[in-house]
């Protein structure tokens, strides 16, 4: 299993993958495992919507690349999240096949914005194969994370975009992270963000600034998944490079609030997930 992050900044919604797939083949008693390289994240062309995956890397015929783009043709336009979340999972229940889905798990996220109160609110749909005990089943069931009442359901509509910019303005945006060995991703991640905090604050040049648009949240991002791929190059055998290939970043724009910023309450320190 690779790496899919989700990053929640004011400016927007970011997916960060990265790009190894693993392939094993049975021939008789000798199993030979390679990797190839895709894409995991991907965009709908209105740029309204994202979705990224980790798990099962091939539906059918086709790589589970190519099966979601071919899903987001069948559903180009802006259909609201619930409906085209149910529509993703009776797709994937049916093109992969029960006896995959037992021994195999698929995890999804798909995020977009949508108007609530008056407001562009981010949603962020996690959907998988997993019982209750992280097993592979054969349902896929889809939920709305974010509005979660440990996450942002116990704030104010008016407060969230509020309460995602104090959080990126100490370098400690909200995210959630899927895939292989997320202790030391997390690790990893923490680290490298606490790194850049100390080269904004420090280097004598300045190379370095506070993320100030999307573009620049793409880069502190990308910089994770290469990283948690170079740990991988590094430490472990080429049959087990399960993560790197390079990353894959996609992001859609939170659209500019009406309102003025109010005041949030600060979040707590275990609202990420792992």
């Amino acid at each position: 299993m690779s790496i899919l992050t989700v990053v929640l900044v004011p400016q927007g919604m970011l997916f960060g993958a990265d790009r190894t797939i693993t392939v094993t083949q049975h021939s008789g008693p000798v199993i030979v495992v390679s990797h190839d390289e895709r894409p995991k994240v991907l965009k709908w062309p209105n740029a309204h919507a994202l979705v990224g995956y980790v798990g099962v890397a091939r539906i059918g015929t086709k790589t589970a690349n190519d099966w979601l783009y071919e899903f987001i043709g069948r559903h180009p336009g802006r259909e609201p999240a619930v409906d085209l979340c149910q529509a993703l999972v009776s797709d994937l229940e049916r093109d992969i096949p029960a006896s995959v889905r037992e021994d195999n798990e698929m995890i999804l996220h798909l995020g977009t914005f949508e108007t609530r109160d008056g407001l562009a609110l981010p949603q962020c749909w996690y959907i998988r194969n997993l019982d209750g005990h992280g097993n592979p089943q054969r349902r896929f069931e889809a939920r709305e994370e974010l509005f979660l009442d440990h996450y942002f359901g116990q704030f104010k509509t008016t407060d969230v975009r509020d309460v995602v910019r104090q959080r990126a303005d100490v370098f400690q945006p909200f995210w959630f992270h899927q895939g292989a060995d997320l202790a030391t991703f997390n690790t990893l991640d923490a680290v490298l963000l606490g790194t850049f905090r100390l080269l904004i604050d420090k280097h004598p040049t300045g190379v370095h600034r506070r993320p100030r648009t999307i573009e620049d949240w793409e880069r502190y991002l990308r910089m994770s998944i290469l990283t948690f791929g170079a740990y991988y190059e590094a430490f472990r055998p080429p049959a087990e490079r399960v993560v790197g290939g390079g990353a894959d970043v996609e992001w859609i724009e939170w659209a500019p609030d009406p309102h003025l910023p109010v005041a949030g309450e600060k979040l707590p320190t275990d609202l990420n997930a792992t």
